[in-house]
């Protein structure tokens, strides 16, 4: 197993692990018991390394080692329109919306990429870091998406608009930002720091 992932109501889990057959699946978190799985034939030698639900539930996103995101409808398991990163090597990490309907790409390229998952057309880059963007964060209400930086820079950008509303400097000294996670109200960002530290920044009321 390589990525877990809780549902909202914590109710299902989604799980990704390597094996002959790529394939995510969803269990009943108190029966133990699996609910449904979704198999994608992959080119050979390629798995899913990461899983995430979208805020409501409603969606189960994969991310492939070779940068392609694919959706299912986590009720009916119908497929939706598959992203692909511009680059296959240039993805560092990925999001979706709370609410649902956008995703989030950081590369290594210092980009954010912005798409509409029903579609999977691209909304917009932003020019986020020098250097690779290694975690990406929604904010609660969505309509803000923090990033961190091998820059040192943890970010906060406008979804509806891509500016740049407020940023910190973290490091070098904690070294890479492996991770990042909004507080339910929005306004605290825990950082995890490849120093072996968690940092938790308390951002102001907009």
């Amino acid at each position: 197993v390589i990525r877990l992932s809780l549902s909202p109501d914590g109710r299902t889990l989604a799980s990704t692990g390597l094996s002959d057959a790529p394939s995510v699946k969803l269990w009943d978190v108190a029966a133990g018991q699996p609910i449904r799985e979704f198999a994608t034939e992959l080119p050979t030698g390629q798995f899913f390394r990461d899983v995430a639900f979208d805020g409501n539930g409603r969606a189960v996103a994969a991310l492939t080692s070779r940068a392609t995101v694919h959706l299912w409808d986590a009720a009916t398991g119908e497929a939706w329109p598959t992203y692909s990163g511009r680059r296959a090597d240039n993805l560092c990490s990925f999001a979706l919306k709370p609410a649902g309907g956008v995703g989030a790409f950081g590369s290594a390229d210092g980009t954010l990429a912005l798409w509409d998952t029903t579609s999977a057309a691209e909304i917009r880059t932003i020019p986020a870091h020098d250097g690779a963007v290694y975690a990406v964060a929604f904010r609660p209400d969505g309509r803000a998406i923090a990033t961190a930086g091998s820059d040192g820079f943890v970010r906060i950008w406008s979804t509806e608009t891509g500016q740049k509303l407020r940023e910190s400097r973290v490091g070098p000294r904690l070294g890479r930002v492996h991770q990042l996670a909004f507080a339910p109200d929005g306004r605290h960002l825990s950082t995890a720091n490849g120093n072996g530290t968690a940092y938790v920044l308390r951002l102001p009321a907009e």
